[in-house]
């Protein structure tokens, strides 16, 4: 039997290479950080693990007032959601970016809970809605997404 002349096969098709498509929340999140970053390092009291502060935005998404909770977030409880939930509604501000020093950059569970529960409150049509709950560390900041049954991924914002 002759030997068959083979056709090589078709090239693979090329692959796509995807590009990053401009977000203007990220970059409004990360000036968000910038300007929290230079509020804590002029601040007396150097960042710890769970350290909070407030971003209150304005109706255009800046920044127009920084706060920082007195208490750190270790155990999450009612008591704790409802001192936020007051700080925030005597601002009145309308939207509110919630950050956490995390110096290993890794969101807690209590982040999670504390993104899960804000939002749940804060998304009722409130006089203030939640943009962010961020964990920031001496590296970058990262978005604290709520856990949800089967998903553990935490979207990476900044430079981890």
């Amino acid at each position: 039997m002759p030997s068959a002349a083979r056709t090589p096969p078709d090239p693979p098709p090329p692959r796509r290479h995807l590009a990053a498509v401009p977000d203007e929340r990220a970059a409004r999140l990360a000036h968000v950080v910038d300007r929290l970053r230079r509020r804590i390092e002029a601040c007396a009291v150097a960042p710890f693990d769970g350290m909070v502060w407030l971003a209150h935005l304005g109706s255009d998404g800046k920044p127009r007032l920084f706060s920082r909770v007195s208490d750190p977030v270790g155990d999450l409880d009612e008591l704790y959601l409802l001192d936020l939930l007051s700080t925030l509604e005597a601002i009145g501000l309308p939207g509110v970016v919630v950050a956490i020093w995390r110096g290993g950059g890794q969101p807690a569970a209590v982040d999670r809970r504390l993104a899960r529960d804000l939002g749940h409150r804060l998304g009722a049509g409130g006089p203030t809605a939640l943009d962010a709950v961020l964990v920031v560390s001496p590296s970058g900041h990262r978005i604290v997404r709520p856990r949800r049954a089967g998903h553990t991924a935490d979207r990476p914002a900044g430079a981890l």
